[in-house]
């Protein structure tokens, strides 16, 4: 991530983000432990990186493995 931020810059370009919510491949997605895993994410790429332009979320789904239903703590993030 650092490298892709530092050449944004080198080149003057901003520097965004995308990350996605629906993590399908997380173990802990659809338990309530899945949003302390995602925030902790989100605060390495926003605390780590410099100066952000743009953080984007792409939709999301409600179920993970087995069945169980994704709760997503929306104002934490």
């Amino acid at each position: 991530m650092r490298d892709v931020a530092m050449a944004c810059r080198e080149e003057g370009l901003d520097f965004g983000l995308y990350l996605s919510p629906w993590d399908r491949h997380e173990k802990s997605y659809g338990t309530p432990q899945y949003n302390t895993y995602f925030l902790t994410q989100l605060k390495e790429l926003l605390s780590d990186y410099g100066p952000i332009a743009e953080v984007w979320f792409d939709g999301y789904c409600g179920e993970g493995p087995e069945g169980r239903k994704m709760v997503y703590d929306w104002n934490s993030y």
